[in-house]
């Protein structure tokens, strides 16, 4: 019974860390998708800020 309990905490312990990170790598995605989006409204200067925002973005994310 232990052992059952065990196996049970350990698969739904991999599941949400599972689940932790394909949430994170889709936020990551429309992240990108919706800067592209913006970049694509603006001119050269508003587009090399978005990408300073994104390069921002991705080095705090990674911090965590």
């Amino acid at each position: 019974m232990l052992m059952f309990l065990y196996a049970v905490f350990t698969v739904f312990k991999y599941w949400l860390v599972f689940k932790w990170y394909l949430n994170d790598y889709l936020r990551s995605k429309i992240n990108q998708m919706s800067l592209i989006f913006l970049s694509l409204k603006f001119n050269k200067y508003g587009y090399f800020k978005i990408l300073n925002m994104k390069i921002n973005l991705t080095c705090q994310n990674s911090i965590y």
